[in-house]
């Protein structure tokens, strides 16, 4: 499960009450599952693979739908390329239709790459007010969300406020440390029944 979800990604959700969201390979069947599951059924959700295929009965996202998005979520260690071109064409979209600019959660942003540079480019050129949060564990995360947006949507504020606290960082690492864990006990477990088969594989030969 993304260590992000509980603490950062599901309250996002939430209080952001979107219509429509689109992911790009940022979260797994059980979060997908529960989204479909605990968001309002009219909420429309286009999850795709992080190469772009489609994994719902949408096989595209036209560029007029664009502009209804209200959460978009992007994972995959993105590259200056990829996160220019997608934040651009969400900005002229939202322009166009007079849509507030969606909420965008980007996972794999360090503190100096590609990603970041274009996520500094377009807070100074976008032309709008911008707030920036930005959660360093875990590959780093970073959440954008405009003035226009946090006025209509109060709890996303609120939201990020906590993200920002005290109390919100001291979350963030008890849930990066127990993602550590569980990755650490998983990989501990696969040795253990390799090691078995391998004994037993020997046993069959002697």
């Amino acid at each position: 499960m993304n260590p992000f979800w509980e603490p950062v990604i599901w309250p996002l959700l939430q209080s952001a009450r979107p219509r429509r969201i689109v992911v790009f390979g940022a979260l797994g069947d059980d979060e997908l599952n529960l989204v479909r599951e605990e968001l309002d059924a009219a909420v429309e959700l286009h999850p795709f693979d992080a190469d772009g295929d489609s994994r719902s009965l949408a096989t595209d996202i036209g560029t007029a739908d664009v502009a209804l998005l209200d959460v978009t979520l992007i994972d995959g260690e993105p590259d200056w390329d990829a996160v220019s071109r997608t934040l651009e064409r969400l900005a002229v979209s939202a322009r166009g239709a007079g849509a507030p600019f969606p909420v965008v959660i980007l996972h794999g942003v360090g503190a100096l790459n590609g990603a970041t540079n274009a996520l500094d480019r377009f807070v100074t050129d976008v032309g709008v007010a911008v707030r920036r949060v930005a959660v360093s564990v875990d590959g780093g995360l970073v959440v954008l969300a405009t003035d226009d947006r946090l006025a209509r949507t109060l709890g996303l504020a609120r939201v990020l406020d906590w993200l920002e606290s005290d109390d919100g960082k001291d979350a963030l690492l008890e849930a990066s440390e127990a993602a550590r864990v569980r990755s650490t006990r998983a990989l501990d477990d696969a040795r253990d029944r390799a090691s078995v088969a391998a004994d037993g594989y020997v046993d069959l030969l002697e």
